[in-house]
């Protein structure tokens, strides 16, 4: 029960977090419920064999009662279990929310270095110290501009298109 109330609290810093200090938090009490696993299922062997072996003499009374102990047992490795395969998920898919946030930005930053490099790319040409068009023209700065912002509306045009495809 603790350990699913601090999964729960973990999960409500994670929906607004941008760190890996929940993600790590919830590795933690996985590797918990691991132990206490690994715990219970010794518990286990160990019940199961005071009851097969007889080591020591019991009573109907003790007999029942480690039945009932196996079973709350068995309960409680039941329920650890599923808490367990409820945090490896819940890690993977915020691991996937995280990469997918991740491929959104490195989206956005590619995008722009495309329309950055388009207007970089048109004044080299021209200011190169070789015969370019428009070089003895008295607008040829505002021509080369203008060819600038062609390039990057046509390009974030097609982008935009590419983009919104997938």
């Amino acid at each position: 029960r603790q350990i699913n109330k601090r999964v729960d609290a973990i999960e409500d810093k994670l929906e607004n977090s941008q760190q890996n200090k929940e993600i790590l938090d919830l590795l933690k009490l996985e590797k918990s419920l691991v132990y206490f696993l690994t715990g219970l299922k010794a518990n286990e062997s160990m019940m199961e064999r005071v009851k097969r072996d007889r080591i020591f003499e019991m009573y109907e009374e003790d007999s029942d009662l480690l039945d009932d102990v196996l079973i709350e047992n068995l309960q409680a490795i039941e329920m650890a279990t599923i808490a367990s395969n409820i945090l490896t998920s819940m890690a993977g898919a915020f691991a996937s929310v995280i990469s997918n946030n991740v491929n959104q930005v490195v989206k956005v930053l590619t995008v722009t270095t495309i329309l950055v490099a388009i207007p970089t790319l048109v004044s080299g040409f021209f200011g190169m110290n070789v015969p370019v068009p428009f070089a003895n023209h008295p607008m040829g700065w505002l021509i080369t501009l203008i060819i600038s912002i062609a390039g990057c509306i046509v390009i974030n045009g097609v982008l935009k298109n590419l983009l919104a495809r997938k």
